[in-house]
């Protein structure tokens, strides 16, 4: 259960920049799809998004997305079920909310089932990056710091590391871009 909480932290803190389904990975040019790693401290894991020729979410780790958009086409809900590795029983379902400023910039995500609200938002700097998330689970706040490390040819970033505030670790997150041709 841990690590599914850790993905979709992970999940939600990928959807944030623009409005559109490739803005909110802050993503540029023809992409098809992106795989992101993140390794924190020797415990690795990773999340794979795909996208159709028109820049519109399709899966997530080869499982469609089930979404809501808004009248804009933004993505404002994304429901997310758990289950037992070997089970097809579901053990949690999972939904956020996607809540957008005037640049059309996801701000805020609200993640809830049925026990727990994790509530999450996005600050950004002057060029638009994620600088810092403020999080918390049930009332205990927690933030973390991003810093920009590899970008590729269209201007991607490839490589950030991220900081978490109250303690001295930090988590490197890469992304894996394939373009279309």
């Amino acid at each position: 259960m841990k690590v599914t909480l850790s993905l979709i932290f992970s999940l939600v803190t990928t959807f944030v920049l623009h409005a559109d389904d490739l803005g909110m990975f802050g993503l540029k040019g023809p992409v098809d799809s992106i795989c992101i790693i993140m390794d924190d401290a020797g415990l690795e894991w990773q999340i794979e998004f795909k996208f159709d020729q028109n820049g519109i979410l399709t899966s997530m780790d080869d499982e469609e997305l089930d979404s809501k958009r808004d009248s804009k086409g933004r993505i404002v809900s994304i429901i997310l079920e758990d289950s037992a590795e070997d089970d097809e029983d579901t053990i949690a379902t999972f939904e956020t909310k996607l809540i957008y400023d005037n640049k059309g910039r996801v701000i805020r995500t609200e993640t809830t089932d049925t026990e727990e609200q994790w509530i999450q938002n996005y600050h950004y700097g002057k060029d638009s990056l994620l600088q810092r998330r403020d999080y918390g689970v049930n009332g205990n706040d927690e933030y973390s710091t991003y810093r920009y490390v590899k970008f590729d040819e269209y201007g991607n970033w490839i490589e950030r590391i991220e900081k978490l505030g109250s303690m001295d670790q930090t988590i490197n997150h890469k992304r894996q871009i394939i373009y279309r041709k």
